[in-house]
């Protein structure tokens, strides 16, 4: 692998970053999409979804406030 990010271990880390990335986008596109409020409820009652969020959200909030201190 090509080492443009500074260390073997953050090469490592964003080749799996962009793997899982991958990864999901390729699931999600496959899926027929269940629409409406009842369906975005019944997939935030699971604990997996709750966790996901929870983690999306407080990724985001660090990136931004990295983003805004570069």
């Amino acid at each position: 692998m090509i080492n443009t990010v500074g260390t073997e271990a953050m090469a490592t880390l964003a080749n799996k970053t962009r793997q899982a990335l991958d990864e999901a986008a390729t699931e999600i596109a496959q899926t027929t999409p269940r629409g409406g409020l009842f369906a975005m409820l019944a997939l935030l009652s699971k604990p997996e979804a709750q966790r996901s969020l929870a983690f999306l959200l407080a990724f985001s909030e660090k990136f931004q406030r990295g983003v805004a201190r570069a």
